[in-house]
């Protein structure tokens, strides 16, 4: 009888947590927004998000995360169905990212 022993490599997923934070212009000027987004850098997807506009509800699902013209989609929606988008892109190695607010 012959045994094989197979072994395997155990991974443990990282999950990041970046705070974030900016500005927007519409639909009102100066507006502000803040919140978490958590990322399991060992597979690149978006385990976790909470980022709050002010007079919306907390968005908190992701709707959609893919790569999109080079860069990364990240489509947010909340309890309102509200929807939130941020286009991220890669330039000089550095992660920047140009949220879009859109409210359907």
């Amino acid at each position: 009888m012959k045994q094989a022993l197979i072994t395997g490599v155990a991974k443990a997923n990282t999950i990041t947590t970046f705070n974030i934070s900016g500005t927007f212009t519409s639909p009102s000027p100066g507006g502000t927004f803040d919140g978490t987004l958590a990322v399991d850098v060992t597979n690149g997807t978006v385990s976790s998000v909470d980022i709050t506009f002010p007079g919306l509800a907390d968005f908190n699902t992701v709707h959609q995360s893919n790569p999109f013209f080079g860069g990364w989609m990240l489509l947010l929606t909340n309890s309102a169905l509200d929807f939130l988008a941020f286009d991220f892109h890669n330039h000089h190695a550095q992660l920047a990212g140009r949220p879009q607010w859109r409210h359907y």
